[in-house]
């Protein structure tokens, strides 16, 4: 983006960044900003076919734990998307401390600093889009949250705040975590860490002190022990502030909040596989880990891998006690999770969707298989399959694999568009998708081959629920 003297803005490429931290080992590919950062970064970038009149929106939120991201990756590009028949809004919000710091134990309420100003930001994106998209050939009454990761985590915060109404009319939660919501004490302690890593006496040092400074503070917080023991390794988030944030998304999910917004909510297989670094796992140190992570007796954890170890052995996948591991992991940190929201969404409204998604990437370096994991998804959203994506995900553009993915890719996309369009998701692979219910919570598998199964995203996670 460029502005030239008289103010005109070149709007040929996207803006810049928000400030964060580069060049960490990406577990992904291809997701780190491209061009400058500034915190002037509250831009959108916005794709339409030709001759667009009155399509559905779908606004995009990007993920990055709250800490990095930005419009700008070209996974992101909405040009494919746009083409299957909607109008596609990327927007950036600021992210780690300049977005999800609370101030209000440090004095912040004297400086003026509000609660939450990435979800403010996402808000007064859905405002523009509200007043300008028209302009674009988007209908401003059929506008769709749709985000993944983190940008899911924010998605969820909006659905159960007061004016979630004015903003948007649908939703699509891709791998969004219900769990993550600091209430003000833990909040506070991230600030605190925060202030003392940057060297900062309060709100107002932290507000004057140079954007550098809060980007490495923002890299310090993640492995200091005060704020682990808080946060673990995610240490910025949404926080409850009695203004958009009344309760966390769970909560408010159960006390009906979402109601009148038609929901899609989805999650991959193996969502934490992605984070596990080990090759493997002696058996009394898995042991000792499951019974310290669930909380329950060394019997009883014995049990639950066992348990896994059959299940992935019975499905036909790699069944080491690392895989175990994974499963558990995944299913306790995402997947039930998401079966919770979603059965708390759809007792207050009966148009909530689910899915789970199953491409298995090829295994790591090391031998360890990623499966389904986190992020995975993103390429399939857009139909972007670019030679560093397609390694990546085991995608022979040639061969049948190269198919199938484009396949679900398909799907999606068109899944996504119907949603949009008249809040029932469909595709030629699918049909109508069936809608999530307490008899069998049948939902989308989208995989090779796409289906519609009795519980997928909770059938795994029964030797879980007897614990």
């Amino acid at each position: 983006m460029r502005v030239d003297p008289e103010g005109v803005i070149d709007a040929g490429a996207s803006g810049p960044a928000a400030p964060q931290p580069i060049g960490g080992a990406g577990l992904v590919p291809g997701l780190e900003p491209v061009g400058p950062q500034s915190e002037d970064c509250l831009v959108l970038d916005v794709w339409a076919p030709e001759g667009a009149r009155d399509l559905p929106v779908l606004v995009w939120i990007h993920g990055g734990s709250f800490l990095t991201g930005a419009t700008s990756p070209s996974i992101y590009d909405g040009s494919t998307l746009a083409r299957d028949g909607a109008v596609v809004v990327s927007i950036q919000y600021r992210v780690g401390p300049f977005g999800f710091l609370d101030l209000r134990a440090l004095g912040g309420a004297a400086i003026g600093a509000v609660t939450n100003p990435g979800l403010h930001d996402a808000i007064a994106a859905f405002e523009w889009v509200r007043r300008h998209i028209a302009a674009f050939g988007g209908d401003p009454t059929r506008v769709c949250a749709i985000g993944e990761s983190a940008g899911g985590g924010v998605i969820l915060h909006l659905l159960g705040a007061p004016g979630r109404a004015e903003w948007f009319d649908r939703a699509i939660i891709q791998s969004g975590s219900t769990g993550r919501t600091f209430e003000p004490d833990a909040a506070a302690v991230i600030a605190e860490r925060c202030c003392v890593l940057a060297e900062c006496a309060g709100a107002r040092d932290l507000a004057a002190a140079p954007v550098d400074t809060l980007v490495r503070a923002s890299v310090a917080v993640q492995a200091d022990p005060h704020a682990f023991a808080v946060a673990g390794l995610m240490p910025f988030h949404p926080a409850v502030d009695g203004d958009i944030v009344l309760d966390p998304p769970s909560e408010a999910i159960t006390r009906g909040a979402a109601g009148g917004c038609d929901v899609i909510l989805g999650v991959t297989r193996d969502e934490m596989n992605l984070f596990v670094m080990d090759a493997e796992l002696e058996r009394a140190r898995l042991v000792r880990r499951v019974e310290k992570y669930l909380g329950t007796t060394p019997a009883r954890a014995t049990a639950i891998i066992d348990a896994y170890v059959d299940d992935l052995r019975g499905s036909g996948r790699r069944s080491e006690l690392i895989d175990a591991w994974g499963a558990i992991y995944s299913d306790r940190e995402m997947l039930l999770p998401a079966r919770a929201a979603l059965d708390g969404l759809v007792a207050a409204h009966p148009s909530v969707y689910g899915y789970r998604f199953d491409w298995d990437a090829p295994p790591r370096p090391d031998g360890r298989p990623l499966g389904a994991a986190h992020g995975l998804d993103i390429p399939f959203t857009f139909g972007n399959f670019d030679p560093e994506w397609e390694a990546f995900l085991g995608v022979d553009r040639d061969a049948g694999a190269g198919r199938a993915a484009r396949e679900i890719s398909a799907a999606v996309r068109a899944s996504w568009v119907a949603f949009a369009a008249t809040g029932v998701p469909a595709s030629d692979w699918t049909g109508p998708w069936p809608r999530w219910d307490f008899g069998d919570r049948r939902a989308v598998v989208l995989g090779d081959p796409i289906g519609v199964r009795a519980d997928p995203i909770g059938e795994r996670a029964v030797h879980l629920d007897a614990r």
